[in-house]
């Protein structure tokens, strides 16, 4: 059941868990950033995108199989700070093209998001992040 040294388990809950936990976190922190940064509106139901936001960090902490260890918050904060600097870009572009980036064009900048998440996580395994951190 072992493919060299990683584990299948580990790798099916990367996909099944993990991907679909960026992807939630990155396109809920995109609509909320749309709502209110760039349209200026009241989120009326603030309460339903927290709970998706937090339901995008309990799958990316279980897909990553360390529930506890709250060192690993640092992918989710790499999530939102990635994905925020990607949505501060289009601000300043005519309302036009901001309509298509937050439409269609998001998909494009998703697995840049995936790999960062993923580089943050493996900076963490290694141990770096606790010297500099």
């Amino acid at each position: 059941m072992e493919i060299g040294s990683t584990n299948l388990w580990a790798i099916a809950k990367m996909i099944v868990f993990f991907v679909p936990g960026v992807s939630l976190l990155y396109f809920v922190t995109l609509i909320l950033t749309d709502l209110i940064v760039l349209q200026n509106e009241n989120v009326t139901n603030l309460t339903f995108s927290l709970f998706w936001l937090g339901f995008g960090v309990f799958l990316i902490m279980f897909g990553i199989g360390k529930l506890a260890e709250l060192k690993y918050l640092k992918v989710v904060a790499s999530v939102f700070v990635a994905t925020l600097a990607i949505a501060s870009a289009f601000i300043f572009l005519p309302v036009e093209t901001r309509g298509e980036f937050f439409g269609g064009y998001s998909l494009y900048f998703l697995p840049m998001i995936m790999f960062i998440s993923y580089l943050v996580k493996k900076w963490i395994d290694k141990g770096t992040a606790d010297e500099v951190l």
